[in-house]
């Protein structure tokens, strides 16, 4: 077992701490063995795997499609690949702690707009594809750094 931070959206009033568990692909049907996220290990990776989630794949193309939601940060414990992963594909954690609930509409205002001015810089300075994720991580951990600062 491993001590992690992750990260997730939940629909706000949802969230139960370390009573949640997700259910597969969001059917409320079967249970997974834990919570369905993104483990963040400070370098915004997991933050940008849950953007680019949204993005792609729940199709939020502006801040006003994640009304309602929120972005959950807890500390939890990672038993490894022997648990197996979310149905979508995610980390599955068991939560021990949670340590912010921000409005997902403010998560994504700030990095959709902060990832066209990284987009819109690489193609107008003609940076490849791996400078540009290497921007978009900064991008994450920077915000996870200011959440981190203003709950000090």
């Amino acid at each position: 077992m491993i001590q992690v931070k992750a990260v997730r959206f939940d629909d706000k009033g949802h969230w139960r701490d370390q009573a949640h568990r997700s259910s597969m692909q969001g059917l409320g049907e079967s249970w997974e063995k834990g919570v369905s996220c993104y483990i963040e290990d400070g370098t915004g990776k997991g933050l940008l795997q849950l953007y680019e989630y949204a993005v792609q794949y729940r199709g939020v193309q502006m801040p006003s499609d994640v009304q309602g939601q929120q972005m959950t940060v807890f500390a939890g414990e990672y038993h490894g690949a022997q648990e197996g992963t979310g149905s979508d594909g995610e980390d599955l954690v068991y939560c021990t702690r949670t340590l912010a609930q921000i409005d997902a509409v403010e998560v994504m205002r700030a990095l959709m707009a902060a990832m066209e001015a990284a987009e819109d810089t690489q193609i107008d300075e003609g940076h490849d594809r791996q400078w540009l994720e290497h921007q978009q991580l900064r991008i994450c951990a920077g915000y996870l750094a200011s959440i981190q600062a203003m709950r000090r």
